[in-house]
């Protein structure tokens, strides 16, 4: 919460040599304009929530995952720039957080390539959202085995490793009141 409600503040030039955000840091500041985010290496729940004049958001290369409510509130955020390894196969983000651009002004989104699940009201509430585009690259699989261990005899359901790439989930309202 270090700015949070600071509504005065409309332009912060962060150094460096910053690389963490933490959880709702901006929360319902006044900054304005494009957001580049690129030497990140964390963001945290929220961090510029409610920043209502956002409207240009670069997010770093190398995140595993978009928190939940980064940027849910945000409504002249209309445009959300990736790191170009996330329309391949070294793509990092796994999963898109609940309602992380819930209330945005986005029209179109190219999920990441290798993005497994959309949390819940992810993209809920954008009035302008026309497309998003989902890659056709599932692949992995993960199973359920029942296994007995041989010495004691008893047995128990066991998950296997496994890796997906492709988008499995997409969870409760993702798209909900959206165009």
């Amino acid at each position: 919460y270090a700015f949070s409600g600071c509504s005065a503040l409309l332009n912060i030039t962060l150094p460096e040599s910053l690389d963490y955000v933490g959880n709702f840091a901006f929360y319902n500041s006044a900054i304005t304009g494009e957001l580049n985010l690129s030497n990140l290496s964390f963001l945290g729940t929220g961090a510029y929530a409610d920043c209502n004049n956002i409207s240009k958001v670069t997010i770093p290369d190398g995140f595993d995952a978009i928190p939940d409510r980064l940027f849910d509130g945000c409504t002249s955020l209309s445009e959300v720039v990736l790191p170009s390894d996330e329309t391949t196969t070294n793509s990092k983000i796994s999963s898109i957080g609940e309602a992380a651009f819930r209330k945005t002004a986005i029209t179109t989104f190219e999920v990441p390539f290798n993005t497994v699940s959309i949390k819940k009201e992810a993209f809920s509430l954008c009035p302008n959202l026309t497309s998003i585009s989902v890659y056709n690259n599932l692949t992995g699989t993960f199973k359920n085995s029942y296994v007995v261990d041989e010495e004691s005899q008893v047995g128990s359901w066991v998950k296997s490793e496994g890796t997906y790439q492709g988008l499995v989930k997409i969870e409760e309202k993702v798209f909900c009141d959206s165009t």
